[in-house]
């Protein structure tokens, strides 16, 4: 369990992974297991038509075993997409700042339904 103080550094280091990104809407993902950094992303342009989220960039950037029972801390409400990989990879907690819809709620409801066989995912809002 993350005390609050650990949450908030963690989140402060996505914040910095954003201010990576070259994207005109900067995202910025961090993956921590057992207090320790694992990965970290920021969404990216692939080709002109097509980018990569942050979440994505930190998930892939790793070997998936790796991330197993992890907590994501993201600049933003995942996607659809990010949920599905999240999920996949089997990470536990999402923390996010940012703004969260009545569709969001119904998406991770969704997901969890959809990988029941899983860990149940987490997501909570982290204000900073």
């Amino acid at each position: 369990m993350l005390e609050p103080e650990e949450k908030t550094f963690f989140m402060r280091v996505a914040w910095g992974a954003r201010d990576l990104s070259k994207c005109s809407t900067k995202q910025g993902a961090i993956i921590c297991r057992q207090l320790q950094l694992v990965s970290y992303g920021r969404n990216r342009k692939l080709t002109t038509d097509q980018e990569i989220s942050a979440i994505y960039d930190a998930i892939l950037s790793r070997y998936v075993k790796d991330l197993e029972g992890a907590t994501l801390f993201s600049t933003y409400f995942p996607s659809k997409k990010d949920l599905e990989i999240i999920v996949a990879a089997k990470c536990v907690s999402v923390y996010f700042s940012g703004q969260i819809s009545d569709n969001d709620v119904e998406s991770v409801r969704f997901i969890n339904r959809l990988f029941q066989d899983h860990i149940p995912l987490e997501i909570i809002q982290l204000q900073i």
